[in-house]
């Protein structure tokens, strides 16, 4: 799916000035589909122990990857703790609206964590 995505933004000339991201609201499931992917060797959640609905860090603590060419550096890594909840400021900055009081009240802007300027 991620290569379609991409597909279109190529044909439509979007691609190198796009910010893309990819992340997930919670770890893994351990459902029925959870289970069959496990059995087969696929550890949804890495080395992190629990799943989603788990206290547990593999139940919370998931991929958050950003592509921006020309403001996102190719191969760069983060360590900085960032919630989902921060995409409500990030995506306000970058397309200059200004949140009204109340609006993403716990939000942060990640734009400088993106770019590389922590």
């Amino acid at each position: 799916m991620v290569g379609k995505v991409m597909n279109v933004l190529e044909e439509e000339n979007l691609a190198n000035n796009t910010l893309v991201l990819f992340t997930s609201d919670n770890g893994g499931m351990i459902n029925l589909g959870g289970q069959e992917a496990w059995s087969l060797g696929h550890n949804q959640n890495g080395d992190l122990l629990g799943f989603e609905f788990d206290a547990w860090e593999g139940g919370h603590r998931v991929p958050f990857i950003a592509r921006w060419p020309g403001k996102i550096p190719a191969g760069s890594v983060s360590d900085q703790l960032v919630s989902n909840i921060d995409l409500v400021a990030t995506l306000a900055a970058l397309t200059g609206y200004e949140l009204k009081d109340g609006e993403g009240p716990d939000s942060f802007n990640l734009l400088p964590v993106l770019t590389g300027d922590t």
